[in-house]
């Protein structure tokens, strides 16, 4: 997986024991699943998801492998678009949900009906419906990027559509004609969105 995904070696990659739990990592250390490397995730965490983590406050190991491909493919999607990115053009598509205590996922937003409102289109072609036993493939990473946040479990507040976005930023979004493939993000279509960075005072600066 570290020559895989060139995963940098300042973030000090260790395999999970028999005994390790993703919910209890070392001190310093978060876990990051197998499956969220092949949905789109590189290491340094690009700080646009990173953002989402924070106002969401869940850690990243809480999150489904498809809603990092959620996140990315968006990040991908707003590239290819000229579409400027924001976590309020972000939380206008999408909004959080929670499945079973302590995991999370993002759905796309739905409109009011009644006021004529249709949500957030449909951005992604191909995008596979479920990830299966994803949870037991897990390794541990220095937290190198992200808030130290605690392992949350409870329910999803309701995240109201945000007030500050620009209008036409918004249009273009909601009216664009593109589909993204999302079956896999390739490594190209990664690096072209900025998702690829290095770390300061790494080799690769």
């Amino acid at each position: 997986l570290v020559r895989s995904y060139s995963i940098p070696p300042a973030f000090e990659p260790r395999a999970a024991g028999p005994d390790d739990r993703a919910s209890r990592p070392p001190p310093g250390f978060v876990a990051i699943y197998k499956e969220q490397l092949i949905r789109g995730l590189r290491l340094p965490v690009p700080p646009a998801l990173a953002e989402v983590l924070s106002y969401f406050r869940f850690r990243i190991t809480q999150t489904h492998p498809n809603s990092i491909r959620i996140v990315i493919g968006f990040l991908i999607y707003c590239k290819l678009c000229s579409i400027p990115y924001s976590l309020s053009l972000f939380r206008a598509a999408f909004v959080l949900k929670a499945s079973f205590p302590g995991w999370y996922y993002f759905c796309r937003r739905a409109g009011d009906q009644s006021r004529g409102d249709k949500g957030c289109q449909e951005l992604f072609y191909k995008f596979p419906s479920s990830v299966k036993n994803w949870k037991g493939d897990f390794f541990f990473v220095k937290s190198i990027g992200l808030d130290a946040t605690a392992w949350r479990v409870g329910p999803v507040k309701l995240d109201p559509s945000p007030k500050d976005l620009d209008v036409e930023t918004l249009f273009q979004l909601l009216t664009s004609k593109v589909k993204l493939t999302a079956t896999k993000f390739s490594s190209k279509q990664i690096s072209a969105a900025g998702l690829m960075g290095t770390l300061s005072g790494s080799s690769g600066e």
